[in-house]
Protein backbone atom coordinates (compact mmCIF):
# COMPACT_ATOMS: atom_id res chain seq x y z
CA UNK A 1 0.00 0.00 0.00
CA UNK A 2 3.05 2.58 0.84
CA UNK A 3 3.62 1.53 -3.13
CA UNK A 4 0.59 3.28 -4.16
CA UNK A 5 1.39 5.94 -1.52
CA UNK A 6 4.19 7.11 -3.91
CA UNK A 7 2.75 6.10 -7.14
CA UNK A 8 -0.27 8.31 -6.63
CA UNK A 9 1.83 11.49 -4.90
CA UNK A 10 0.31 10.61 -1.30
CA UNK A 11 -2.80 11.89 -2.77
CA UNK A 12 -5.00 9.60 -0.43
CA UNK A 13 -8.06 10.08 -2.22
CA UNK A 14 -6.90 8.71 -5.45
CA UNK A 15 -4.99 5.34 -3.88
CA UNK A 16 -8.10 4.94 -1.70
CA UNK A 17 -10.40 5.13 -5.16
CA UNK A 18 -8.27 2.48 -6.04
CA UNK A 19 -8.42 -0.01 -3.63
CA UNK A 20 -12.20 0.42 -3.11
CA UNK A 21 -12.32 1.41 -0.01
CA UNK A 22 -13.20 4.72 2.02
CA UNK A 23 -10.65 6.45 3.20
CA UNK A 24 -10.62 6.59 6.92
CA UNK A 25 -10.29 2.98 6.43
CA UNK A 26 -7.25 3.34 4.36
CA UNK A 27 -5.98 5.83 7.09
CA UNK A 28 -6.57 2.37 9.96
CA UNK A 29 -4.67 0.79 7.62
CA UNK A 30 -1.75 3.07 6.92
CA UNK A 31 -1.94 3.05 10.64
CA UNK A 32 -1.72 -0.58 11.54
CA UNK A 33 1.46 -0.93 8.73
CA UNK A 34 2.72 2.46 10.67
CA UNK A 35 2.98 4.61 8.09
CA UNK A 36 1.79 7.72 10.01
CA UNK A 37 0.88 11.45 8.83
CA UNK A 38 5.00 11.94 9.24
CA UNK A 39 5.66 9.70 6.21
CA UNK A 40 3.01 11.12 4.23
CA UNK A 41 4.23 15.07 4.74
CA UNK A 42 7.83 13.40 4.24
CA UNK A 43 6.48 12.56 0.56
CA UNK A 44 4.80 15.89 0.07
CA UNK A 45 8.17 17.85 0.93
CA UNK A 46 10.13 15.73 -1.13
CA UNK A 47 7.75 16.03 -4.42
CA UNK A 48 7.74 19.69 -3.92
CA UNK A 49 11.20 20.03 -3.60
CA UNK A 50 11.95 17.37 -7.13
CA UNK A 51 9.09 19.57 -9.06
CA UNK A 52 10.88 23.23 -7.78
CA UNK A 53 14.02 22.00 -8.92
CA UNK A 54 12.32 20.77 -12.48
CA UNK A 55 11.03 24.22 -12.74
CA UNK A 56 14.36 26.36 -11.60
CA UNK A 57 16.16 24.27 -13.92
CA UNK A 58 13.65 24.98 -16.88
CA UNK A 59 13.82 29.12 -15.96
CA UNK A 60 17.62 28.71 -16.20
CA UNK A 61 17.32 26.83 -19.50
CA UNK A 62 14.30 29.60 -21.10
CA UNK A 63 16.62 32.67 -19.99
CA UNK A 64 20.11 31.77 -21.53
CA UNK A 65 20.16 33.17 -24.75
CA UNK A 66 20.64 30.66 -27.54
CA UNK A 67 18.92 29.51 -30.76
CA UNK A 68 16.06 28.58 -29.09
CA UNK A 69 15.71 31.40 -27.10
CA UNK A 70 16.39 33.57 -29.82
CA UNK A 71 13.20 34.66 -31.95
CA UNK A 72 11.84 38.32 -32.01
CA UNK A 73 9.59 39.93 -28.83
CA UNK A 74 9.69 38.75 -25.17
CA UNK A 75 10.20 35.37 -23.56
CA UNK A 76 7.17 34.59 -21.96
CA UNK A 77 8.20 31.23 -20.41
CA UNK A 78 10.76 32.11 -17.63
CA UNK A 79 7.38 34.36 -16.39
CA UNK A 80 5.30 31.70 -16.59
CA UNK A 81 7.75 29.42 -14.75
CA UNK A 82 8.75 32.12 -12.47
CA UNK A 83 5.11 32.16 -11.31
CA UNK A 84 4.62 28.43 -10.85
CA UNK A 85 7.74 28.68 -8.60
CA UNK A 86 5.99 31.10 -6.19
CA UNK A 87 3.19 28.35 -6.00
CA UNK A 88 5.57 26.03 -5.50
CA UNK A 89 7.16 28.01 -2.03
CA UNK A 90 3.67 28.59 -0.90
CA UNK A 91 3.03 24.89 -1.00
CA UNK A 92 6.06 24.33 0.71
CA UNK A 93 5.43 26.71 3.69
CA UNK A 94 1.70 25.21 3.66
CA UNK A 95 3.56 21.75 4.00
CA UNK A 96 5.96 23.02 6.63
CA UNK A 97 2.69 24.48 8.97
CA UNK A 98 0.79 21.07 8.45
CA UNK A 99 4.09 19.29 9.54
CA UNK A 100 4.36 21.68 12.85
CA UNK A 101 0.24 21.64 13.14
CA UNK A 102 0.78 17.87 13.42
CA UNK A 103 4.25 17.83 15.84
CA UNK A 104 2.37 19.86 17.97
CA UNK A 105 -1.03 17.78 18.05
CA UNK A 106 1.10 14.12 18.76
CA UNK A 107 3.21 16.05 21.60
CA UNK A 108 -0.26 17.31 23.38
CA UNK A 109 -1.96 13.72 22.73
CA UNK A 110 1.43 12.13 24.55
CA UNK A 111 0.64 14.07 27.23
CA UNK A 112 0.29 11.63 30.75
CA UNK A 113 -3.14 12.22 32.15
CA UNK A 114 -1.65 11.68 35.79
CA UNK A 115 1.24 14.63 35.06
CA UNK A 116 -1.56 17.19 34.99
CA UNK A 117 -2.85 18.12 38.51
CA UNK A 118 -6.35 17.63 38.58
CA UNK A 119 -8.68 20.82 40.43
CA UNK A 120 -9.88 19.86 43.32
CA UNK A 121 -13.56 18.61 44.03
CA UNK A 122 -15.72 21.27 45.50
CA UNK A 123 -16.73 20.18 48.86
CA UNK A 124 -20.67 19.18 49.11
CA UNK A 125 -22.76 21.28 51.02
CA UNK A 126 -23.88 19.35 53.82
CA UNK A 127 -27.58 20.16 54.81
CA UNK A 128 -29.57 19.68 58.08
CA UNK A 129 -32.32 17.62 55.67
CA UNK A 130 -32.23 14.31 55.88
CA UNK A 131 -32.07 12.71 52.28
CA UNK A 132 -35.67 11.32 50.82
CA UNK A 133 -35.36 7.76 49.65
CA UNK A 134 -36.54 7.65 46.06
CA UNK A 135 -39.47 5.81 45.14
CA UNK A 136 -39.56 2.93 43.08
CA UNK A 137 -42.22 4.03 40.86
Amino acid sequence: MPGLLLEHSGNLTQVARKLGISRPTLYKRLHQLGVGPECYIECWREELDIHGKKLERAREEATTPGPANGGPGIALLPFFLGRRLKHVAADRELVEEIRVAHERRAEASHVEPASAPRPPRPARPTSARPRRARSAG
